[in-house]
């Protein structure tokens, strides 16, 4: 509640271009092991808005693998790719990722 004024200063820039009424985000996630593995989705989404009803909305979607080398060590990889009506407007529309992770 105590930063919806700032919302009057948010413009929106794509095939409606309009300042931002309200805003709305959600985050679907789920993993799902199997044993030293591990399956993950993500969806996330942001719908703009504006005064007169006009709406756009932005999301990107995820898949990811990890493989568990030992209870502090894994490998992992995972692809997302932007959605949504403001898609084109994204600098990086996919993204795909492979590393090592280690906890010290």
């Amino acid at each position: 509640p105590g930063n919806v004024g700032a919302l009057t200063n948010l413009v929106v820039r794509g095939p409606v271009t309009f300042t931002v009424r309200d805003l709305d985000v959600y985050t679907v996630a789920a993993s799902v092991p199997f044993g030293a593995f591990t399956l993950g989705v993500n969806y996330a989404r942001t719908e703009y808005e504006s005064g007169a009803g006009a709406q756009q909305n932005v999301g990107r979607a995820g898949l990811g693998l990890r493989y568990n080398l030992s209870p502090r060590s894994f490998f992992y990889s995972a692809l997302s790719m932007a959605t949504g009506d403001l898609k084109e407007y994204i600098a990086t529309k996919r993204v795909f990722q492979l590393g090592l992770r280690h906890a010290f």
